[in-house]
């Protein structure tokens, strides 16, 4: 039989449970993205060029070495960072195995339309494509991996 001591406990710790389950919070959509680049000036042509960004402030923040350009693609932002004392990825992977990566960020995505048709428009460019064209199980898209500059990889999906 059950005492008053663990009903109490029961009506304590029960709401709790509640409170574990799933939040009702709203949905979340992606926004914005910082990416630090040895050259921004080049950073910027190339995402502007390539991608379609157009650049919407740029700035020098009053920390010396330290400058920033904030590019939009509709609803897309990408902030360009390129700051005194970054090294390059190529440099912090030098000694390691061919395929060791670094913790953190490894690429984003951006849906297009017609892929095959960007895919054409970035080879013209000389834009360095990763690899091939392949079917994407999760998406059941078809997708593609591009380099910026710097080695960061973007992602396209498309039909």
């Amino acid at each position: 039989m059950l005492r008053i001591q663990h009903l109490l406990v029961l009506f304590t710790v029960l709401p709790y449970f509640g409170m574990a389950q799933k939040t009702n919070l709203p949905k979340t959509n992606a926004f914005f993205s910082a990416i630090i680049v040895s050259d921004i000036d080049a950073s910027r042509v190339w995402y502007c060029d390539n991608l379609g960004f157009k650049s919407m402030e740029r700035a020098q923040a009053k920390i010396p070495g330290l400058y920033q350009d904030n590019l939009q693609n509709g609803k897309m932002a990408i902030e360009l960072i390129q700051i005194r004392g970054s090294i390059p990825q190529s440099d912090a992977l030098e000694g390691k195995p061919p395929k060791t990566k670094l913790e953190g960020f490894f690429k984003f995505g951006m849906k297009v339309r017609k892929l095959d048709k960007w895919v054409e428009k970035l080879k013209a460019n000389g834009v360095n494509i990763y690899g091939d064209i392949v079917n994407d199980r999760v998406t059941k898209m078809r997708t593609v991996i591009i380099l910026d500059p710097d080695g960061n990889r973007i992602q396209l999906f498309g039909k």
